[in-house]
């Protein structure tokens, strides 16, 4: 199977900036955990990638059991092999954006500044430390690395409302709070910071600040049952839509979170709903006969 990048739409780095180079072979790279039940980690990246239209590749940074609800064991992954996974993917192939998620130690998160810092990549963070369901996800020492290190690098930090609470000591309980986190965060040294609403009272509403300032973008909650996942999908789609050269230049930024929300909205159609209310995203069918969606 040849790769997924649309015709016409791959995208190189060029002086830190995303910008399109025709017909090449470039990749969007995940690093993350390992989802058994393929809602979240980078194998929800990699679904979000190609529905996206772009190449993925993943570097996991820690095996989890799980299923949708509490995560019951997290076994991460030595940094001495992350850092091999992605010294052989960035040797080989030419990647264009980096989405990053679970990062369990600080010498993890060290390995990740560290290569960022050298080949210029934007970088999409996802910083999950505790999963949605339940269950600690990365040690506090990792926590510290990823604020002192990698918040400084991050094109894009994207963060839920409870996280936007943690990171920065404050309540988040209404928009007029998240947008004064957000601003707080992007105090930290990321080049844009996105507060997801889907935690706050009432239809949800994300907010991207920026050095230009801070915008309200609507989003259309679906009814029905938690889906798992929806972060990572978030951050992923995002990384696509940067990849595509959605939010370069002329492109704003905000284009590129709106095509990331239309993702997410997206996935709750045809969800399979597990024990305890939470859902995955059943994939599309390509038998025969059979619709997709």
């Amino acid at each position: 199977m040849g790769p997924l990048v649309n015709e016409g739409l791959a995208v190189s780095v060029v002086r830190g900036q995303v910008q399109p180079v025709g017909n090449r072979n470039h990749f969007v790279l995940a690093l993350g955990g390992f989802d058994p039940s393929c809602g979240a980690g980078v194998q929800a990246d990699l679904r979000t990638f190609e529905a996206m239209g772009v190449a993925g590749v993943t570097v996991v940074t820690a095996v989890t059991v799980q299923s949708g609800g509490p995560v019951l064991r997290v076994e991460p992954v030595t940094a001495d092999l992350v850092a091999e996974q992605f010294d052989e993917l960035a040797r080989c192939l030419e990647l264009t954006v980096v989405k990053c998620g679970q990062l369990p130690l600080p010498e993890t998160a060290e390995i990740l500044a560290c290569r960022i810092e050298r080949l210029g990549l934007p970088l999409v963070l996802d910083p999950v430390f505790e999963a949605g369901q339940g269950g600690v996800l990365a040690t506090g020492a990792a926590r510290e690395t990823v604020v002192e290190r990698l918040f400084p690098l991050s094109t894009v930090l994207t963060v839920n409302a409870p996280e936007a609470a943690a990171f920065t000591g404050a309540k988040v309980d209404d928009l007029d709070q998240a947008e004064r986190a957000a601003q707080a965060l992007l105090a930290r040294g990321p080049q844009a910071v996105v507060v997801k609403g889907g935690h706050l009272a009432g239809d949800p509403v994300d907010i991207l600040a920026t050095a230009t300032g801070v915008v309200r973008l609507p989003n259309g909650r679906r009814r029905g049952a938690s889906l798992h996942g929806t972060g990572c999908a978030f951050a992923s789609a995002l990384a696509a839509a940067l990849a595509l050269g959605l939010a370069i230049e002329d492109a704003p930024l905000e284009d590129a979170v709106r095509h990331a929300q239309a993702h997410v909205r997206s996935l709750f159609d045809g969800a399979v709903e597990l024990a305890g209310g939470v859902s995955i995203r059943r994939p599309p069918s390509t038998a025969p006969g059979s619709q997709t969606g």
